[in-house]
């Protein structure tokens, strides 16, 4: 929820992992509600130089319950497979894992 987020921001900062970690305070809100909204996240080596993740959480009874990514190294991980493939699957599998938790 948009306020625990900003807690966690008013209690440890954003402080820079690589130069493509998001940092400023709009930018991370702006992004994180593109991720609500399409069902999935990036990770452009935003944590670690040279790794790439997309990721999707699941949920169960209409909270978080845990969540998947798939990460790989930039020169594994074209941009082709990265916007295009990897999104389909790991939201697929997340919702694939949601129908299996609440059943």
């Amino acid at each position: 929820p948009p306020n625990r987020v900003e807690e966690i921001i008013d209690d440890h900062g954003l402080p820079a992992q690589t130069e493509n970690t998001i940092t400023d305070r709009e930018t991370l809100l702006e992004t994180l509600e593109e991720c609500r909204d399409r069902g999935y996240t990036f990770n452009d080596e935003e944590n670690t130089d040279g790794i790439r993740a997309v990721g999707a959480a699941f949920q169960r009874d209409n909270d978080s319950y845990g969540a998947l990514s798939v990460a790989g190294p930039v020169n594994r991980i074209d941009d082709e497979t990265f916007y295009e493939d990897l999104p389909d699957i790991v939201s697929n599998t997340a919702r694939s894992i949601e129908i299996e938790i609440v059943s």
